[in-house]
């Protein structure tokens, strides 16, 4: 994951310090954001997407594009690696 979303893994890792002290109000909106990195960078890293297109597009719009049967089974290998 770190090759193809750096800024994931860092925002993830924060979020779950925030969630290991009880920082509540933080980590709903951190996973989220966190899960959008994730899927703009695989979308532009791995899939070749216009970077400037993804980037404007809200987490929902850039979620649609995805095939999910393929590229959501490709997020999670990479997530277990």
């Amino acid at each position: 994951i770190d090759n193809i979303s750096p800024n994931f893994y860092k925002i993830y890792e924060q979020v779950r310090h925030c969630a290991e002290k009880k920082i509540n109000f933080l980590v709903g909106n951190g996973y989220r954001k966190a899960i959008e990195f994730l899927v703009k960078d695989y979308l532009i890293n791995s899939l070749n997407k216009n970077q400037q297109m993804i980037k404007k597009k809200n987490l929902i719009e850039c979620i649609n594009l995805l095939d999910f049967k393929k590229d959501l089974k490709n997020l999670i290998h990479l997530y277990r690696e």
